[in-house]
């Protein structure tokens, strides 16, 4: 190769450096806004998901009716046959876990607390 082609050949390289280290600076600008685009994404998600609760119609029920449905599902053998559930999936735990209105409703409804399996 020629002098005139290496200085040539030299100064393509410099710049392909240059282009590679350009690339590699604006992917790491596309990757953060990709995650703080999930992010928003994320959390949109989880306003609208609150948005469909605050708006859901067992809400406008009154706790004595909740209270009663409660008490009417250990009526069913389905749930007091339960053993096939672990502690954590009985009734009465998944009832009062759902939120504090909910778990406000559970722990005085004795129906629901009287028919826990514990299998050993």
């Amino acid at each position: 190769v020629s002098s005139a082609h290496a200085s040539e050949i030299s100064s393509v390289l410099v710049n392909l450096e240059k282009d590679i280290e350009d690339c590699s600076v604006e992917i790491a600008r596309l990757q953060a806004q990709i995650r703080s685009q999930n992010t928003k994404r994320d959390f949109l998600h989880h306003v609208k998901q609150w948005g469909q609760s605050i708006l859901a119609p067992v809400r406008r029920l009154p706790n004595e009716i909740l209270h009663e449905i409660f008490a009417y599902c250990m009526l069913d053998d389905t749930f007091t046959v339960a053993k096939d559930f672990g502690m954590s999936r009985q009734p009465a735990w998944v009832l009062s876990s759902i939120c504090s209105k909910w778990r406000k409703i559970a722990l005085p409804c004795k129906p629901l607390w009287s028919n826990i399996c514990l299998d050993f």
